[in-house]
């Protein structure tokens, strides 16, 4: 016999997140499509943390200015559930 409990690994209650621009120059924008308590951190490729901010609510803009050219990451995480998301800096 086989049960199967509902979606079992499906997480009905995480918004859908954007980021932009991509790529960007002085700052980057994150937005969601509903209003969430979350932790941002953007991320050098060597896995610094460059920028850590809290958001709490549906758009937040982090401001970026002192970065060098290159690719970053986005990690941003809520509750147990984690998202990157690749940057570059022009």
């Amino acid at each position: 016999n086989i049960e199967v409990s509902g979606c079992a690994g499906l997480h009905e209650d995480i918004s859908t997140l954007w980021v932009y621009p991509n790529p960007f120059t002085e700052q980057i924008m994150i937005s969601a499509s509903e209003a969430i308590d979350a932790q941002a951190m953007v991320l050098s490729m060597e896995g610094k943390i460059v920028a850590s901010v809290r958001m709490n609510g549906q758009s937040l803009e982090i401001p970026l200015t002192g970065l060098a050219r290159g690719a970053y990451m986005v990690k941003i995480a809520q509750g147990d559930h984690v998202q990157m998301i690749n940057l570059v800096k022009q």
